[in-house]
């Protein structure tokens, strides 16, 4: 049996509240996004390779894999398609020939600000109502949890 840390001063019963709404959260946003990208002809998975390739340039296959927290190889397939679909460019880096540089390919470039405004519009739309307080709240709470998962799941993968 596995045994839980808690605080003390925490519930079990607020516990799974938490948990459930995290959930329900994830599964309700991803479900709405993956209606609303039919329009782009891109899964959800697609569109977060696509968000971190537009972060900037230089972007490496291996940053993408951290960034969505998946095996190199997975990635390796989504490029894979989405390199056949014009929306990406891989090229090896100039000096690192080991290391594949991903770039926006034609199509990618041509929907860039049309998915920014998309994943901008999910995010207003989450938070609508919100105060900057609120907001400021939830971000220092989270990367609270942030860290925590952070932390376990640095130890579950490190020997």
């Amino acid at each position: 049996m596995i045994k839980r840390r808690t605080d003390p001063g925490a519930s079990g019963q607020t516990l799974g509240r938490v948990r459930t709404l995290f959930r329900d959260i994830m599964l309700k946003s991803r479900s709405m996004a993956r209606r609303r990208l039919g329009t782009f002809g891109l899964t959800f998975t697609e569109m977060l390779v696509l968000l971190s390739v537009m972060r900037g340039e230089g972007v490496t296959a291996g940053d993408v894999a951290q960034d969505l927290g998946v095996a190199p190889a997975t990635v390796s397939r989504l490029l894979d398609r989405l390199e056949k679909g014009g929306y990406l460019r891989r090229s090896l880096h100039r000096v690192d020939r080991r290391r594949t540089i991903v770039r926006l390919g034609p199509r990618g470039r041509s929907i860039e600000k049309s998915v920014e405004a998309f994943w901008e519009g999910m995010g207003r739309e989450m938070f609508e109502g919100f105060s900057g307080n609120d907001l400021a709240h939830l971000e220092r709470s989270l990367d609270r949890v942030n860290e925590n998962v952070l932390r376990v799941w640095s130890q579950e993968v490190e020997p």
